[in-house]
């Protein structure tokens, strides 16, 4: 990324700061198949409608809160062939809906039970320019404090993608932390410490026993892995998740395990 690049990224997520903040003072009820998203170009309505999942309710983003919110009145769920939804989208919009409709905790609905006290759904899709979008950033609350926690889903078990995906999401944390903790901070509304990060990766469970070399993989670096009880996402509309091997604790950014 060049030096101008960087700084187009960090206008745009100060942007993105303003309409997170923008959000947390605007309390309407939305129904329970969309939200609002907000992004560096202001406020979309989303549908997590297994139908229409991760569809943009409105045409374009907005300035105004207000706006987004009037494109529900208006919202109808419907699809074209055009707009078939990947299995991909349809677990993200299915997890984000759990959250959304869980005072924003993800923490059941991928089958944890020990190191957070609650995962709690932030943002998704956040831009980094040209390095891509996060599918979902969550905070993870453990222990009196809360961290930032990335959560990529990949149907087809792409374990060398996904890990590059996550170390360059990393390392963006880390590139504009302070921008990145004013968003979550604005979208969970409590304080949120960028100096260490959880990273999980969800993907459907193998045919036959997890391969060895992908958990001795995931525990150098940290990655928690999450299966589905199924192995294959197409034609799903539900899931269950559960953690396969360790769920790990979050560390300091730029740190693996030896």
């Amino acid at each position: 990324m060049t030096h101008k690049d960087s700084d187009d990224t960090r206008c745009d997520l100060e942007e993105m700061v303003r309409f997170a903040q923008a959000r947390s003072e605007y309390k309407v009820h939305l129904p329970p198949d969309c939200y609002v998203r907000v992004g560096g170009n202001g406020f979309r309505t989303v549908s997590v409608s297994h139908n229409t999942p991760l569809m943009g309710i409105s045409p374009s983003p907005v300035k105004h809160i207000q706006k987004a919110y009037d494109h529900v009145e208006k919202y109808r769920p419907s699809r074209s062939d055009r707009t078939r939804p990947t299995p991909e989208r349809v677990a993200q919009a299915w997890l984000i809906k759990q959250a959304i409709n869980d005072d924003l905790n993800l923490k059941p609905y991928l089958g944890l039970i020990d190191v957070y006290e609650k995962l709690l759904f932030a943002v998704d899709e956040v831009s980094f320019g040209g390095e891509g979008r996060t599918d979902i950033v969550a905070v993870g609350v453990r222990g009196g404090s809360a961290c930032p926690v990335l959560v990529e889903l990949k149907p087809d078990r792409q374990l060398t993608r996904l890990i590059e995906q996550l170390d360059t999401y990393a390392q963006k944390v880390a590139e504009f932390k302070p921008q990145i903790q004013a968003i979550l901070e604005a979208c969970v509304e409590r304080r949120v410490d960028c100096s260490c990060i959880g990273k999980m990766i969800v993907w459907p469970c193998a045919v036959g026993e997890p391969s060895p070399d992908i958990l001795k993989e995931c525990r150098k670096r940290s990655i928690t892995v999450i299966e589905s009880d199924v192995p294959d996402w197409n034609g799903q509309i539900s899931f269950s998740f559960h953690p396969v091997g360790e769920v790990y604790s979050p560390v300091a950014l730029g740190k693996d395990r030896k």
